[in-house]
Order: structure tokens, then sequence, then C-alpha cells
């Protein structure tokens, strides 16, 4: 589970990951989405809306995470549905069955990964002292 927050600051909206807990079971009591906000020193009032991934523990009203937020907070909080999350499902599987798709795909992902780790090296080379790259290995790295 992820926890985002998406707020406006100085006429900006902006998204932020908060925290990625972990829980042992998935019931609306063990999601522990406000004590990780209170931590962070989020203030719970100023919240507008809350949005999930469909998922019907976090969802249901009369007992899910939706619920524990409204009584904690003792109002209602607005629910909006998080359907790019079930749009990113429907076209994973879609790609996932087409083998061209999937190599293309693929191959964008190693080269997207491969561009990454050369900047990092970079990054290192240029401050870092006496750090040296040995090129013919950055393949084998990946």
């Amino acid at each position: 589970m992820s926890i985002v927050i998406r707020f406006v600051k100085e006429g900006q909206v902006q998204e932020t990951l908060v925290a990625m807990p972990t829980t042992k079971s998935l019931d609306a009591e063990a999601i522990t989405i406000l004590a990780n906000l209170n931590d962070r020193g989020i203030d719970l009032q100023k919240m507008l809306s809350e949005c999930y991934n469909g998922a019907s523990v976090m969802s249901i009203k009369k007992g899910g995470v939706q619920k524990k937020i409204r009584e904690k907070l003792g109002k209602v909080i607005p629910y909006v549905p998080y359907l790019n999350h079930q749009l990113h499902l429907v076209i994973e599987h879609t790609v996932g069955e087409n083998s061209d798709i999937k190599r293309f795909f693929g191959t964008c992902n190693k080269l997207y990964n491969f561009a990454t780790f050369v900047v990092l090296l970079c990054r290192l080379y240029m401050t870092v002292p006496n750090f040296s790259v040995c090129w013919s290995d950055v393949g084998l790295a990946i």
C-alpha cells in the first residue's frame, strides 16, 4: 500500500508519496492511513477528499477505511474512486497478452534503466574523488 497526498502550494497542485506502510492483514482496522499522516504532522482537519483504488476494504461505507476516517475525524470526507488504477490494470493485462508489445515495452524499460544508471554513474564520477567507471561492466550491472 502507498499513501500519497495531493495538495495546493503557492497555487500549484503537488503530489507527494508520504509512506508505504506494511500490514499483517488487510482489514480496515489494520490499515493505518491516519496514523501515518498524523506521524508526519499533516493536519487531518484540512482533508477534503479520499481516493482509493477500488478495493472494498478501503471504500465500503459501513466498515471500510472510509468509515474509519469519518469516525476518527467526526465529519464526512467525500470518497472519489481512483479509476486510473483500474485503467492501468487493463492496459497492463492487454500489453501482457501481446508478445510484440510486451517485448517493445520491455526494451523501452531496459533502455530507461540503462540511461538512468548512466546518469547516476556520471553524477558519481563528477562528485566522488577518484571514482572511475569500467564501461564494459555497465551492461553487466544493469
